[in-house]
């Protein structure tokens, strides 16, 4: 099924309402005096289209996931407050926080080219091929 667009600049209620509660979490992660939660990024939110639900990614080169994902559910309730007091949503989403895949794969990708060695045997013109 398509997903409908509205009229506000071709993006759905639940794009908008994700990049508002990103904004307002990366704000008040600034303001929580949390080691766990220093060096981290909102990487996006995903809003379910009945906004009861928000699927907040993370991610964080330098901390252990067990305990970021211990530090957000300790600050959770205070998290959905401040995002319940920035905007003006009927029912605040439920907020789950997940590591962001895409930043760790893309790390380990990197790593992986960085450790790939190149012989002289690769960069030698094949005359099968022509001279490229």
């Amino acid at each position: 099924m398509a997903r409908r667009r509205s009229a506000n600049k071709g993006y759905e209620k639940g794009d908008r309402v994700g990049e508002l509660i990103r904004r307002i979490l990366g704000d008040e992660l600034a303001e929580i005096d949390d080691d766990r939660l220093s060096l981290l990024t909102i990487s996006g939110v995903e809003v379910d289209n009945e906004l009861s639900r928000a699927k907040v990614f993370w991610s964080s080169f330098d901390g252990d996931d067990d305990e970021i994902a211990e530090a957000f559910a300790d600050h959770a309730g205070s998290l959905r407050t401040a995002v319940a007091k920035q905007t003006r949503l009927r029912h605040t989403p439920r907020l789950e926080f997940h590591p962001d895949p895409g930043i760790r794969d893309g790390a380990r990708i990197e790593e992986i080219l960085a450790n790939v060695e190149y012989t002289a045997q690769d960069y030698e013109p094949n005359p099968e091929v022509g001279d490229a």
